[in-house]
């Protein structure tokens, strides 16, 4: 028998091996064993925090539903660091209230702002979990802000300026996030508290919280107005006058261009409204701050200014069509220049109104509303092609009705007026052309039905003459 290659055994230090283990303890080993959930959640039972086991639990059993029915991909167990950081927030944040500490308020309010934070970063994968954790959250917060002297003012207005930059990523929840910026905004007033991030426009210096709130809830103002307009322009206009009032708390000299499109939005509101003395008023003093202030030179602020002063000129009492058109075309000329096609269709309609009240000489409306038709069409708004397609053939009924009244007359003593009417209600057959007006022979008036419109706009020179 070949003797053993001595080489090629190992021989063990049992004693030295046991020395460098390390025994697990009763959690450590529960923890091992798992499930993960059922371990934590018991404690947290055991040191007397039942809200938070509660929670854990609640969230424990919506994700493994969640995961189950593959509605979700990632699981919050599965990253043991995040689980871990988590269940020591949830645990110091319960446990100073029973150890009843100094500062718990603050203490409790710090810990539920790092569970946020926590989160935050992995919101594209746990979505559903930073919505379930404001909802829990919240509550605890305005709870602290009912107690006197609870200290923790700092904390819970970083929370609610949290909350409502969550809540404003969706236009369907913009009222939430005004209600907590709004929170946020008046925790932080009088107060030096610095905020989180730095801004252009302090050029690298981090800002006080109480003008980033201010700021921010200005436009989560702007944008709910903008999204309840078209059902109520005067609500609208409430609320961009709240967000101007709120843009001058913070200073005007700080946030000049955030203020005048505040200020322009409520003149906008107030044309919807009808409301052209209120609008001229407002327009003014955007005229007075601009011309004050020579570093407002944004062409889409010009452009908003030019074009509703000149639909303000146009609608006043004096009827001042000339210095309307002048205007217009200053807006025209600056939507050209920020290069947005929606601008530019919204000055030709306004234009092709102007134009389209001269009794004389309609080509200058057809062609700019055939301009605007066309914009409309290339964008896909389907509902101000439809306005712009009403208004060319609102502007072609103007021009053959005094030959209408003319055929009617006609029709009295000759057969042939009653057959041209019904060929037009019929057949759309345009009879202006057949009643020997030499003017219109060789005017290229199409019938109201008519969809295919030539457009014979072409730029000349100026940008709309």
């Amino acid at each position: 028998m070949p003797m053993p290659n001595r080489k090629s055994i190992v021989f063990f230090n049992r004693e030295q091996i046991r020395s460098q283990l390390v025994a697990l303890d009763y959690i450590q080993a529960r923890r091992l064993k798992g499930p993960i959930y059922c371990a934590l959640v018991k404690e947290l039972y055991e040191e007397g925090c039942k809200i938070g086991a509660s929670h854990l639990k609640n969230l424990a059993e919506k994700e493994n539903f969640f995961y189950e029915t593959e509605v979700i991909r990632d699981r919050v167990c599965d990253n043991t660091e995040l689980l871990m950081a988590l269940f020591e927030n949830i645990r110091v944040a319960e446990n100073v209230h029973i150890l009843g500490k100094k500062q718990r308020y603050k203490t409790t309010a710090k810990c539920l702002y790092q569970i946020i934070q926590l989160v935050e970063p992995h919101k594209i994968k746990f979505g559903w979990l930073l919505e379930d954790i404001y909802s829990i959250i919240i509550p605890i917060c305005e709870h602290i802000e009912g107690i006197k002297e609870h200290n923790a003012g700092e904390t819970i207005a970083r929370i609610y300026f949290k909350t409502a930059k969550y809540f404003g990523l969706s236009e369907n929840t913009l009222k939430n996030a005004i209600k907590f910026m709004e929170k946020a905004m008046i925790l932080s007033r009088n107060e030096e508290w610095v905020s989180e991030f730095k801004t252009d426009r302090e050029w690298g210096i981090y800002p006080t919280m109480h003008l980033v709130t201010g700021r921010e809830l200005a436009g989560l103002l702007l944008r709910y107005a903008a999204a309840v307009a078209e059902q109520d322009p005067k609500a609208a206009e409430e609320l961009t006058h709240k967000a101007a009032i709120t843009l001058a708390e913070i200073g005007v000299e700080k946030n000049k261009l955030q203020y005048i499109q505040a200020l322009l939005s409520r003149a906008k509101y107030m044309l919807q409204s009808e409301d052209f003395t209120a609008a001229t008023k407002i327009l003014q003093k955007v005229r007075t701050d601009i011309d004050l202030d020579n570093n407002v030179t944004d062409p889409e602020v010009l452009f908003e200014l030019f074009l509703y002063e000149g639909i303000c000129l146009w609608n006043t009492s004096a009827k001042n069509n000339n210095n309307a058109l002048l205007k217009l075309q200053e807006a025209l000329k600056y939507a050209l220049q920020c290069g947005s096609a929606s601008r530019e269709a919204e000055a030709l309609v306004a234009i092709g109104k102007i134009h389209a009240t001269n009794t004389l000489e309609k080509g200058p409306a057809r062609k700019a509303f055939t301009r605007a038709k066309q914009i409309y069409g290339d964008l896909g708004d389907v509902l101000n092609r439809k306005k712009a397609r009403y208004m060319l053939a609102k502007l072609k009924s103007d021009a053959i009705f005094p030959y209408f009244m003319d055929l009617l007359k006609d029709s009295q003593d000759r057969f042939c007026g009653f057959y041209n009417l019904r060929q037009w209600k019929n057949g759309c057959k345009e009879f202006w052309k057949t009643m020997g007006v030499e003017e219109l022979k060789n005017d290229n008036i199409y019938c109201l039905l008519e969809d295919e419109i030539k457009d014979t706009f072409t730029w000349a020179n100026e940008p709309f003459v």
